[in-house]
């Protein structure tokens, strides 16, 4: 049997709609939109060969397009052009794989198909046609595909695929019905071009099939073929319902059985779940990563590894939104009690585990009456036991209220006196805040919760405070990891600093801060610690050092880091390069000391130019350079 043709004169007469309202209203109409609301140049247009603009078309081309005429192809590749235009794909055209819900050609189609089976009738003719049509491809009727790089591009297998009721494409019966209409309808007008493609090897049309291989990419939900096994069955959980077991799982420390459950999703169901889905799958994996999930495919088994393969996606930005390093749990194994005040479920997750197991939740002790902190530091139970007491709420200032109220109350509690007991109970307060605003409020109030002893043999059982600031916890980590100072200790480091010196040539070691943190005092605490612990050396060490920023928030981070420490304007510049304009007061006379200088960038982190930047400012600068991606945390 010879295989059917998908025109769109097949459409039009199916559909009860003309052929130029076809056209017109689901092809040409969503391209105009597209180029309205993307293209920024207002002198764009999209021309023909010959100068006439692509919507220009008279009633015989009209036709021919229609019925999907070989020689109307020339009319036909200037609209796929068009609609590749890098400004029309926009951000999903930046990897080799993409996200079929953020093509702006596909959705502006969709959305005019959408008008259309909004009516009852309308929508039950659209219905039928759509279920005949893809009986036919199931059947084999239609034969579309063609060969790239070696590579046959089976689209006839792709609409298999999006009709296979397994596979959840769409939420919404409407919402899967204006995606295959959609997707016909764009076939049908590019079937010339496939037709002509589909057995030639012919080198002139190696562009069309470029075109047609990129357009195929963006239409379609992608796979990772070589991970998705072959053997899938009715019987494989849907990724929803894997997603929820796994996030259980990490809610319960469980990160073995939840990081299975996130790989399966990957492995079987990356082909049409959501970007969404994929997002919070990879985000997932990389904690059960770190926190000891040994079963993790060699292929996805680091951080860098989880974000390649879900770039691949347009999934960019799948960090955690807060500060939450590798939390070992404690291996202490005394008895104690503790007290826990935070309703933020990321920081409570954080924290749960450094709690010993056998510690006791000072709150659940009285199930039966209204729990009473004060009640507790008023009872024996504070002499002799491990307690700590952990507030670490969103808001810090009811943190600090909370901190210096149970420390008014310990000073005031009976219990909490002077002994000669030998004690091996330890208080600990943990107070999450920022740390230049407490310091000198809570030493005021430790300098009063002693009383002075005359007798040497009695004593206080101290009181520990932490004080968990994290954005300076994020600097401490960082450049524990990664610190600033190391190559200068090596014995060849420091042969190589004494031969420079006497070749009176100076070693540049510098650093390159990148952040889109809108949150700018985790990058400011990067600099001010940076700027620190660089190589401050005396001017007969041949060592100059530079603190590079690029943010999209350069400004506010300039103003803010100048307004904090004002010393350090006298070796900045601003985002356009220039000195900033110091006083008096600001100038500093030290001239034994090279202080680092400080540069800042503004940079959008989407910016296709942003490599270009980091490699023209790095080699300049070069022999050390550390760079520092800090991304939103």
């Amino acid at each position: 049997m010879e295989n059917k043709r998908l025109t769109l004169a097949l459409i039009s007469a199916n559909l009860n709609i003309t052929s130029k309202h076809l056209l017109n209203e689901h092809l040409m109409t969503p391209v105009k939109n597209c180029i309205t609301k993307r293209i920024q140049d207002n002198n764009y247009t999209a021309t023909t060969s010959k100068g006439r603009t692509i919507f220009d078309l008279g009633k015989s081309s009209t036709s021919r397009i229609i019925n999907g005429l070989d020689n109307v192809s020339a009319i036909i590749t200037n609209t796929l052009q068009t609609i590749l235009h890098e400004d029309l794909v926009y951000e999903s055209h930046s990897h080799s794989l993409f996200n079929y819900k953020t093509y702006s050609f596909l959705i502006e189609v969709q959305e005019s198909w959408k008008q259309y089976i909004y009516d009852i009738d309308n929508f039950k003719s659209a219905n039928e046609f759509i279920n005949d049509t893809f009986n036919d491809i199931d059947n084999n009727y239609y034969s579309l595909s063609f060969t790239y790089n070696n590579e046959v591009i089976n689209i006839t297998e792709k609409l298999k695929s999006i009709n296979n009721s397994q596979n959840h494409l769409f939420d919404s019966a409407e919402d899967l019905l204006t995606y295959k209409l959609s997707i016909i309808t764009i076939i049908a007008f590019l079937c010339p071009i496939l037709e002509k493609c589909s057995n030639s090897n012919n080198k002139s049309e190696n562009a069309l099939k470029k075109s047609l291989f990129t357009l195929t990419e963006l239409i379609f939900p992608k796979s990772k073929s070589q991970k998705v096994p072959n053997n899938s069955t009715t019987t494989t959980p849907a990724a929803t319902d894997l997603l929820y077991e796994a996030k259980r799982s990490i809610n319960e420390f469980n990160y073995n059985v939840a990081g299975q459950k996130l790989t399966q999703i990957i492995e079987e169901h990356t082909a049409l779940a959501s970007s969404d889905i994929l997002s919070q799958t990879y985000k997932l994996l990389d904690i059960c990563r770190q926190n000891d999930f040994r079963d993790i495919p060699e292929w996805l088994n680091s951080y860098q590894n989880i974000q390649e393969n879900a770039s691949k996606f347009n999934i960019n930005n799948f960090n955690t939104h807060s500060i939450i390093p590798e939390v070992k749990k404690s291996s202490f194994h005394d008895s104690g009690y503790y007290y826990l005040k935070c309703t933020n479920e990321d920081i409570k997750k954080w924290l749960l585990p450094t709690i010993p197991v056998k510690w006791i939740d000072i709150s659940a002790l009285n199930n039966e009456t209204v729990f009473s902190l004060e009640s507790f530091i008023n009872s024996s139970t504070i002499k002799n036991n491990n307690i700590r007491f952990i507030f670490a709420e969103d808001n810090y200032e009811n943190n600090i209220c909370d901190a210096l109220s149970t420390l008014d109350m310990l000073k005031s509690s009976k219990y909490y006196k002077a002994t000669s007991n030998n004690r091996d109970g330890n208080i600990e307060i943990v107070i999450r805040c920022e740390q230049e605003k407490v310091s000198s409020i809570l030493d005021t109030a430790c300098s009063i919760l002693y009383e002075d002893l005359e007798d040497d043999s009695l004593y206080y059982n101290p009181i520990k405070i932490h004080i968990l600031d994290e954005k300076k916890r994020a600097a401490d980590l960082l450049y524990a990891s990664h610190p600033l100072f190391y190559p200068l200790t090596t014995l060849k480091v420091k042969q190589q600093l004494q031969r420079l010196k006497k070749e009176n040539k100076k070693l540049n070691y510098n650093l390159l801060i990148i952040s889109d943190n809108p949150n700018i005092d985790y990058c400011i605490w990067l600099i001010r610690e940076a700027f620190s612990l660089l190589p401050h050396i005396n001017s007969t060490v041949p060592i100059e050092s530079k603190i590079m920023v690029l943010s999209p928030h350069a400004k506010e981070i300039t103003n803010r880091t100048t307004a904090l420490c004002p010393g350090f304007a006298f070796r900045s510049k601003n985002i356009s390069g220039d000195n900033i304009i110091i006083n008096a007061r600001q100038d500093i006379s030290i001239t034994d000391i090279q202080f680092p200088e400080i540069e800042y960038l503004n940079i959008r982190m989407d910016s296709p130019d942003l490599q270009n930047y980091i490699e023209k400012l790095a080699p300049p600068m070069m022999s050390h350079t550390l760079s520092l991606i800090h991304h939103q945390i």
